[in-house]
């Protein structure tokens, strides 16, 4: 959005706008570093602060009634916000709606496809997986001798 602000928009207030609002999280980030951590703004500051719980172990990736509850919201938000910006969207370009519309004739016809499509596993018949497997299990044996060599 910002190029296309760059490249196409005339008028400076708007650019201006985008720009105020999409620096609102570095800005604080920065102000957090400079006075709260009392640190300066080196690269390293900077990565360690963002990235602080993931260096910490602190953050998790675990399936709880949070995830439960967050999904929606998030969804419910992110509906609203690329929606509102969409609408706007096709109204400065009307020829988007042509896109919109490939869009659902793709996806009907992927639906389409995917009733027709069985999902049964395959038979292992065919030479191209047989020689994977072969080879798959000589390398095993090998490194299991290798493995039993190195214990004596």
């Amino acid at each position: 959005m910002l190029i296309g602000l760059l490249l196409k928009s005339r008028e400076w207030r708007k650019l201006l706008v985008y720009l105020a609002i999409a620096a609102i999280v570095p800005l604080t980030y920065f102000i957090v570093i400079m006075f709260h951590e009392k640190e300066g703004l080196t690269i390293v500051n900077i990565t360690s602060f963002v990235l602080h719980d993931y260096i910490d172990g602190g953050a998790i990736a675990s399936i709880d009634y949070r995830n439960f509850l967050l999904t929606p919201v998030s969804l419910f938000r992110s509906f609203f916000q690329i929606h509102g910006n969409i609408l706007i969207l096709l109204l400065r370009f009307p020829w988007l709606y042509g896109l919109a519309f490939m869009a659902v004739a793709l996806s009907i016809w992927a639906l389409v496809l995917l009733r027709k499509t069985s999902f049964r596993p395959k038979p292992l018949k065919t030479i191209f997986v047989k020689v994977l497997l072969l080879a798959f299990s000589l390398h095993s044996f090998r490194m299991g001798m290798l493995n039993l060599c190195l214990l004596f």
